[in-house]
């Protein structure tokens, strides 16, 4: 794990990294990502829509006319690349679609093989844009596009336009190698589906499974200081302009029927609510390697600071207390405490709310009355 806030980075790590050695994990290990791969790949294709090459609102079928049969699923309603990315297109999941054709762990996908697996199958709701649903089919697709819009495959663009600018050393898009070059973490998962007869089925390694099975969705292999990189390097608007970037993280969907704390995808990212207001992040959903990747929302945390809202309650203890804010946070948790009201925020957080929603007249009045801590406090107390 890696944490930054400022200047100040942090690292943390905790378990093993190869159970059968019993070698510690450390937080400087490559890791295959899964579906974090997924928002590198959504920035290729955003990167061409601002380079007017591609519209969120062209169609699959226009982008790949060969690829519509009258036998397979993109026969249907138009699908655009906007419900590519942010799952409302009602494909089937390729993935689902994979046991009957599994050999072995190492053994090759051909990206076609898995494509025409996805649209083998009926949709999984015929009207595109009317649900969401995850589906790695639809990164398969943007894949495709993302090539024949180009003349060169995803690795080479993701190499040109993310790997090498932001200078990321330790991400790789190994869609035929199984073996991770270099210091690596192994990943475990159940297999007792694809392999009963293994030993240990339920915590077997799959470290060296190919990664042509994930592809577009989620073959690339990175370190947590890479991962952080980029994330930062997004959000701050280094790899999109800043139209295609709001419209990423605030063009979203609900994300009905996913585990909390989801709570809508954008384009290219799972949008959580957490203690410190909305992040964006992005996991593996099958946890396979067990990788995520969370990054805060631009302005995440003065959202959080300041959603708390000055309550006809609060106003009423303020008033009583003669605007002594500590005492009206002790009554406010013990209130809280017996289930009566919400729990308080900090005691600075009450003091901006109280700032932003009582006028200076309330607040003056309160000073008049010789309150011990008043409502407007000094920049020693943090809050200027």
């Amino acid at each position: 794990m890696k944490a930054r806030r400022g200047s100040d980075n942090r690292f943390g790590a905790a378990g093993v990294a190869d159970r059968a050695a019993g070698r510690p994990m450390t937080p400087d290990l490559k890791f295959r990502t899964g579906s974090v791969a997924k928002t590198f790949t959504a920035t290729v294709v955003l990167q061409l829509v601002a380079e007017h090459r591609l519209r969120l609102d062209d169609t699959v079928q226009s982008l790949l006319p060969d690829q519509v049969r009258t036998d397979n699923a993109l026969s249907g309603a138009p699908i655009t690349v906007r419900q590519l990315l942010n799952h409302t297109s009602g494909l089937y999941d390729y993935i689902d679609g994979l046991l009957p054709h599994f050999r072995r762990l190492d053994q090759y996908w051909p990206r076609d093989q898995l494509i025409s697996t996805g649209l083998a199958q009926p949709r999984y709701f015929p009207a595109p844009g009317t649900r969401f649903r995850y589906s790695n089919t639809n990164y398969l697709l943007l894949d495709l596009i993302v090539e024949r819009i180009t003349d060169r495959d995803l690795r080479t663009n993701l190499e040109r336009r993310v790997l090498a600018p932001l200078g990321l050393p330790d991400t790789s898009y190994p869609l035929a190698q199984t073996a991770i070059d270099g210091a690596h973490v192994h990943g475990y998962t159940d297999v007792s589906l694809l392999l009963p007869n293994a030993p240990d089925p339920t915590r077997f390694d799959v470290t060296a499974f190919s990664p042509s099975e994930a592809g577009a969705p989620g073959a690339l292999v990175t370190t947590a200081a890479d991962i952080a990189r980029f994330y930062r390097a997004l959000l701050q608007g280094r790899l999109l302009p800043p139209d295609l970037l709001r419209r990423m993280l605030t063009d979203t969907v609900p994300t009905t029927g996913s585990a909390p704390p989801a709570v809508a995808y954008g384009l290219g990212a799972y949008v959580y609510a957490t203690g410190c207001g909305r992040g964006r992040r992005h996991r593996d959903r099958r946890g396979f390697l067990g990788c995520q990747a969370a990054a805060e929302e631009p302005g995440a945390r003065a959202q959080t600071r300041d959603r708390f809202t000055v309550t006809p309650e609060v106003r009423h203890l303020l008033a009583l207390w003669k605007g002594n804010v500590a005492a009206v946070h002790r009554e406010l948790t013990a209130r809280a405490a017996k289930g009566e009201v919400d729990p308080p925020p900090s005691i600075p957080t009450l003091h901006r709310a109280i700032r932003r929603d009582l006028t200076p007249g309330e607040r003056a009045g309160w000073r008049a009355g010789g309150a011990q801590t008043r409502c407007v406090p000094g920049p020693a107390a943090g809050l200027a």
